[in-house]
Parts: structure tokens; C-alpha cells; sequence
């Protein structure tokens, strides 16, 4: 038992837990719905309202749709991050809230964007996704990313071979997170509301 629940550990899962801003998977294990899914020191945890018998076997179901929605935002994310990057020169995102209600990415800015600078941002990431490009995974050494991707924001206990995620030439990032296989599943971008705090 754990605080709201029954911790549950499997040999393998399918569910995705809650990092990096992406929210957990949702869905059933056993016929039991799961509440959260978290990871601590490479082990993950499933919360259900009640308790799993000790050695069964169970089995899991995703709700996919939900997961799929995660996948075109976190992908659209992407976009965003490396459009930023190109149009301020500033650092990705310096922490991202991904979820269907209301995603947040926070950026550290000189200056307020203008009100057409935010559409140029808008356009432009709608631009990207348009391209249908294709979004690839690659391993590689540590020691080699840095030549390829920021680094900066990687836990300190970071493992020797990082997964990149790219978004065909247009971005390169270490991403543990679900991603759609291509540009052209994401949908329409917009940007609902922005603010600028000093």
C-alpha cells in the first residue's frame, strides 16, 4: 500500500509514467482502473485503488486514446522547443506541463514576444507539421550527443547511451517520452493564451 493506493510492480509494462511533463498513461491492470503510473530509480509503479495478489499475472490495457492525444502534443512540443530555439535563441523549454486540457511551456526570454511575433510562432510550428516529417529515434554514447543535442537539462545520474528523438531535420532532442511516428498525426497547433514575467 502507498499513499491514494496500492503500488503495483510488474516485470514489464506498456504504461508510460509521469516524467519529463508528460503525464502517465491511463488505463486498466486486471480489470482494475490505474490511477498513476510513476518511475523511481528505474522502477515503476502502478497505483491502483486496490490491491493485486502477490505473483498473479495480470493483464494491462492502455486507454489509447488518451495516450495518443500525449503522443501529438509531446511531438508538437518538439516543434515548439526548436522553433523558439530558432526565432530567440533561447534554451527549450525550461520545464513543459503536457496534458489535453492545458499544456504550459515556460521559456526564458530577453523580452516580452510581440503579438506577431506569437503569430509567427503559431505559423511557424504549423508550417513544420505540415511538412510531414517523419519523427526517428536513434541511440547514442553520451560523450557523442552533446555534439547534437543540449545536454544541459539531463539528470546527473543520466545514462551512458541517450535516446534521440528527431523530428526530421528540423529537431534533435534526448526525449524518454511517446511520440506520434510523424508530423502529419499531431493536428493544428495554437497557442491559447502567453504571458511574460520578469
Amino acid at each position: 500500500s502507498c499513499e491514494g493506493g496500492f503500488s503495483v510492480i510488474l516485470d514489464r509494462t506498456a504504461f508510460f509514467p509521469e516524467e519529463g511533463g508528460q503525464s502517465a498513461d491511463g488505463g486498466k491492470l486486471g480489470g482494475i482502473e490505474v490511477l498513476q503510473v510513476t518511475e523511481d530509480a528505474g522502477v515503476i509503479s502502478h497505483i491502483l485503488p486496490e490491491p493485486l495478489a502477490i505473483g498473479s499475472k495480470v493483464y494491462g490495457v492502455l486507454n489509447f486514446d488518451e495516450r495518443l492525444e500525449k503522443m501529438r502534443i509531446h511531438t508538437a512540443e518538439h516543434i515548439l522547443n526548436a522553433t523558439m530555439v530558432k526565432m530567440f535563441g533561447c534554451p527549450r523549454s525550461r520545464n513543459a506541463h503536457i496534458e489535453k486540457k492545458k499544456s504550459k511551456c515556460d521559456y526564458i526570454l530577453d523580452a516580452e514576444p510581440t503579438e506577431a511575433q506569437i503569430a509567427e510562432i503559431e505559423a511557424k510550428v504549423n508550417e513544420v507539421i505540415g511538412q510531414n516529417l517523419d519523427i526517428t529515434i536513434e541511440f547514442m554514447p553520451l560523450a557523442q550527443a552533446g555534439a547534437y543535442v543540449d545536454l544541459s537539462k539531463l539528470p546527473e545520474n543520466v545514462s551512458e547511451t541517450l535516446r534521440i528523438v528527431k523530428v526530421g531535420d528540423y529537431d534533435a532532442c534526448a526525449c524518454i517520452g511517446a511520440h506520434v511516428e510523424n508530423t502529419s498525426g499531431i493536428g493544428t497547433f495554437k497557442i491559447l493564451s502567453h504571458d511574460f514575467a520578469d
